[in-house]
């Protein structure tokens, strides 16, 4: 993925999760893409990302969309994906680490290890993560070897903020996001340690403390969102539009 993309992206989920678009409002890539001060390229391929995210939701010839969900839909889909992801443990780590499987984990722990070793952290590195993060949980579900989990997981997955490489929490705030990709990284290399072990219980328990700690973030991070909306439908339509304006005029400045 190029540069200018993973930009676009980061830009758009942040407008998206500022609140700067309606529920069910369409995203114009005319409109996104003078806004960011880019083509319309790269936002076409930032909105399919989003859509496999469950940000938007696209139809041809027509666009994309915002999609409309509530908190609770949200937070219910980390309750359904620690459930599963519990499972999915407890069945690994009775069965047994492959090879195959146990070079994955290393290879994400010591991935995450080099990326919060970075004093700086910045967008690139957020994205990284956000890489890693989805590697790793994707291996937790291959290390179950049970087919009949994943089709239920890509569903819960599609709930925006829901999906293991969501990094919403991440992109407001890049500092308190390092804090926050620590503390993940000590769940990972717990939950590992479990599987290797052959601790079936204990891992179900480290993994759903994982997922219930993302929940956290994602629902101050809704809460806050609530709170600016409600401010924002407070304000009147003159200063929401002017907000919006210089919400946008702000993005643009830091393309």
């Amino acid at each position: 993925m190029s540069t200018v993309v993973e930009k676009v992206t980061l830009h758009l989920r942040d407008m998206i999760m500022s609140g700067q678009f309606e529920p069910g409002e369409r995203i114009s890539e005319v409109g996104v893409a003078r806004t960011l001060d880019v083509s319309r390229t790269p936002v076409r391929w930032a909105l399919s990302i989003l859509e496999t995210e469950g940000l938007v939701s696209g139809t041809p010839n027509k666009g994309f969309r915002l999609r409309t969900f509530t908190p609770e839909e949200v937070l219910s889909a980390y309750e359904v994906r620690g459930a599963l992801e519990g499972l999915a443990c407890r069945l690994a780590a009775q069965r047994g680490l492959s090879a195959e499987a146990a070079a994955e984990f290393d290879a994400c722990l010591a991935e995450g290890e080099a990326l919060i070793s970075n004093t700086k952290l910045d967008e690139h590195t957020v994205k990284r993560w956000s890489a890693m993060n989805g590697r790793f949980h994707t291996a937790l579900l291959d290390a179950a070897h049970c087919p009949a989990i994943e089709p239920a997981y890509e569903a819960v997955s599609r709930y925006p903020a829901a999906a293991p490489g969501a990094i919403m929490f991440l992109t407001r705030n890049l500092r308190a996001g390092f804090s926050a990709m620590k503390r993940a990284h000590e769940q990972h290399v717990a939950v590992v340690d479990a599987l290797k072990a052959g601790q079936p219980m204990r891992a179900e328990y480290l993994i759903r403390e994982h997922i219930d700690s993302s929940g956290a973030n994602v629902r101050v991070a809704l809460q806050r969102e609530q709170a600016e909306a409600s401010a924002q439908g407070s304000a009147g339509p003159a200063t929401r539009r002017t907000r919006r304006s210089r919400a946008k005029a702000a993005a643009r400045s830091k393309n």
